[in-house]
């Protein structure tokens, strides 16, 4: 009886091998991508690459790309070359330029330009407006609060961290306020754990924004009167 032939295939290329020495030796370009993911530039550019896919609504419900997956993608270089490019020139949040890139239409072949990098931190010097982000903040704290049936002045206290977190990746809710307004740093701030710090940082960097509040006083006030008219007034 004629013995059957083993072939072994690269999970990676599809390249198959007939002998185990040659199968071993072998290294494609996927495969290199995937023995790299424990790089900190590699593990950055796949939650880039996830935030993307979020942002533009290709990313559907349980169909999250492992780092595999992502090492197969096309996108891979695209995303590992953002992820070195925010880290060199200082980028605050990759996952707020990202959103940027993304409601600017920017085409990916321009995400690491110098021309949109100024773009967008003159967006984001327009955007930190204190005053700005402090009344947009209430306003959206008082939406949240008639849809939840909440009282105003419970809002700090009743919203879990994981509700307010998803707030400032929306944009609803400040930093200014999260760091700035005392009832929301003893209420809520106060009750965020390591992993939802964790994740906040990746989204707006909190020693960025802590230094940002304490070394402001009259925005730190500002924002202060603007929460304290807003709570007391409606």
């Amino acid at each position: 009886m004629a013995e059957i032939e083993r072939v072994m295939l690269c999970t990676f290329c599809n390249k198959k091998f007939k002998r185990a020495a040659w199968f071993e030796k072998h290294t494609c370009d996927k495969k290199r991508r995937f023995e790299r993911r424990t790089d900190v530039t590699s593990i950055m550019a796949h939650k880039l690459f996830k935030h993307w896919q979020k942002r533009t609504g290709l990313l559907r419900r349980g169909k999250t790309k492992d780092f595999e997956g992502f090492a197969k993608s096309a996108f891979y270089n695209t995303f590992m070359k953002l992820a070195e490019f925010t880290h060199k020139e200082y980028v605050i949040s990759g996952f707020k330029y990202i959103d940027w890139l993304v409601d600017m239409k920017v085409p990916d072949h321009q995400w690491c330009w110098e021309t949109g990098l100024e773009a967008y931190r003159q967006y984001v010097l327009d955007t930190e407006n204190a005053k700005v982000q402090a009344e947009t903040t209430c306003k959206n704290i008082k939406v949240w609060c008639v849809n939840h049936a909440i009282d105003l002045e419970k809002f700090f206290a009743t919203i879990t961290p994981g509700q307010a977190l998803n707030m400032v990746r929306e944009n609803k809710l400040s930093p200014w306020v999260l760091f700035a307004y005392e009832p929301c740093v003893v209420q809520l701030t106060g009750r965020m754990d390591g992993e939802v710090i964790h994740t906040l940082n990746e989204h707006i960097n909190v020693n960025y924004w802590i230094t940002k509040v304490e070394s402001d006083k009259v925005e730190f006030d500002r924002v202060n009167n603007i929460c304290l008219r807003f709570f007391n007034d409606t």
